[in-house]
């Protein structure tokens, strides 16, 4: 069973009454090309544009921060090994993106652990009726050997039912971004008109 999106204390409701606690990590899919090493310094190769949603499902400009605004694409830049660039397109024709932003290393925007770039942690608080929890968010990104965009997505949560039950719950995910091919297709050519004189053949 999938679990999308951080809604831990909603679906631990509805288990608490078989654990406490919920754990679900899928490793890496053994079907995708391996992930890439290393070779931006310590950081992985992140640069390209990828089609904003995953073959899952999931769109990869919500998991960078940026779900405010629609795009068909998203293309990373890595001006330095302490910089990544954010540009979300709106269209696959569109020079210019719509959105740009740029994330820092030092300012503690993401960091660089084990072959893959991690993006600061997020979370936030929520109740839910007589549930109350606090829920964390960890991105980490790479490159595999096919040019596809990997991403994990590590959910975390930790909370109370009828406000004195303690549960909690753990969740990791993977999510592939195909490169986008902003090409347009070649439209069809009209057929040939035969002329009259043109003699056919068979008859």
């Amino acid at each position: 069973m999938k679990v999308k999106g951080l809604r831990i204390a909603a679906y631990l409701g509805g288990v608490a009454a078989l654990s406490g606690c919920v754990v679900q990590h899928l490793d890496y899919p053994s079907s995708w090309a391996q992930i890439e090493k290393p070779s931006v310094g310590a950081c992985p190769r992140l640069a390209g544009r990828f089609d904003n949603e995953s073959e899952e499902g999931r769109r990869l400009s919500r998991l960078l921060g940026q779900g405010g605004t629609a795009a068909v694409h998203v293309a990373v830049v890595q001006p330095a090994e302490g910089a990544l660039e954010v540009l979300l397109y709106q269209s696959p024709a569109t020079p210019e993106p719509a959105v740009r932003t740029l994330l820092s290393r030092e300012r503690g925007d993401f960091d660089c652990q084990s072959g893959m770039l991690v993006l600061k942690t997020t979370g936030h608080s929520s109740r839910d009726g007589a549930a109350v929890s606090v829920e964390t968010m960890t991105i980490s990104l790479a490159m595999n050997g096919d040019g596809f965009l990997v991403a994990e997505a590590r959910q975390g949560g930790v909370g109370l039912l009828l406000f004195f039950v303690p549960v909690g719950g753990s969740f990791v995910e993977w999510f592939r971004f195909r490169p986008a091919s902003t090409e347009a297709k070649p439209e069809p050519q009209p057929e040939p008109v035969r002329r009259q004189s043109e003699p056919v053949l068979g008859l």
